[in-house]
């Protein structure tokens, strides 16, 4: 893990999952945008820290996941950081329970003992509708990124360098990502479209790198997605109960499923079923105590 410099004391973060963003305060305190797995703070960013003399001030969360605020806990209670989310998102991580109303899947239990390490307070809730705000001295201008997650936000610092959290992903990683996760997809695809009005120096994707042109990259992630919708449409040409579905999507897309990966799946599933019941493309109905889906 090594420090990149975008522009003034903006940086991003490269971990072994994640690309972070990193704003320098002065020579010994940053702010952090996400913070990865809990243990990407525990075996990267700790140890960098220690190593440069640096310490984290404060964090700001661009969503609740556990891939972008697993590190939260630790760093808040090695650092004494400020953390900072948007309305919402910071509700997530307060207590089980509310992980559990925002992430059901949660419940069914296949995802090891991540809730102690992930939960953690938020100092500062982050309004989503407000256009910027003051973080630590610091004016951040925000980005409405929701969608990938229920108000996932953007940062702009100071430098005019935009941290995109999920909403975009990657050529490289376009290539390789079977079906992306949504939780709203018409929201998503707003929100992607709506990247193309702004006009920073630089964008930084936390899958992956950073950029100073992005409009044909969203071009690509919208393409994506479409791509993805038009074979799990195909796939709805006979009636199909919800399992089976799921089943066939594995199978279409050649994804190399586990127990864990199917519970996330159909999360994302349903996602995309909604959409295309909001579309009037997709019809549910029941038959013997079953939900069937059909393409109109």
């Amino acid at each position: 893990m090594e420090l990149t410099k975008v522009k003034g004391n903006t940086y991003y973060v490269p971990t072994n999952f994640l690309d972070l963003g990193l704003y320098r305060l002065n020579e010994k305190e940053c702010i952090l945008i996400d913070t990865g797995f809990h243990h990407t703070a525990k075996q990267e960013i700790i140890p960098y820290m220690e190593k440069h003399h640096l310490s984290i001030k404060g964090i700001l969360c661009t969503h609740g996941h556990i891939d972008h605020a697993g590190g939260n806990s630790l760093l808040k209670k090695t650092y004494g950081a400020q953390i900072g989310a948007p309305y919402v998102e910071n509700m997530l991580a307060e207590n089980s329970y509310n992980m559990y109303v925002l992430n059901d899947n949660l419940r069914f239990r296949v995802f090891g003992d991540t809730i102690p390490n992930f939960r953690y307070k938020t100092d500062m809730i982050i309004n989503p509708d407000h256009r910027d705000f003051y973080f630590l001295g610091v004016k951040f201008e925000i980005i409405n990124l929701h969608g990938h997650s229920p108000y996932q936000l953007g940062y702009v610092t100071s430098d005019n360098v935009a941290y995109l959290g999920d909403v975009l992903i990657s050529e490289r990683m376009i290539q390789t990502t079977k079906l992306p996760y949504i939780f709203d997809v018409a929201r998503d695809l707003k929100s992607k479209e709506r990247l193309k009005n702004l006009n920073c120096d630089y964008y930084i994707l936390s899958h992956e790198g950073f950029y100073t042109e992005i409009h044909d990259l969203v071009d690509k992630n919208i393409a994506h997605i479409h791509s993805r919708m038009d074979i799990l449409l195909d796939l709805l040409k006979t009636p199909t109960i919800f399992e089976d579905y799921t089943a066939q999507i594995v199978n279409r897309l050649n994804i190399d499923a586990n127990l864990r990966k199917i519970v996330y799946l159909q999360r994302t599933v349903r996602s995309y079923l909604a959409y295309f019941q909001e579309n009037d493309w997709v019809e549910a109905y029941l038959d013997q105590n079953r939900i069937l889906f059909v393409r109109k």
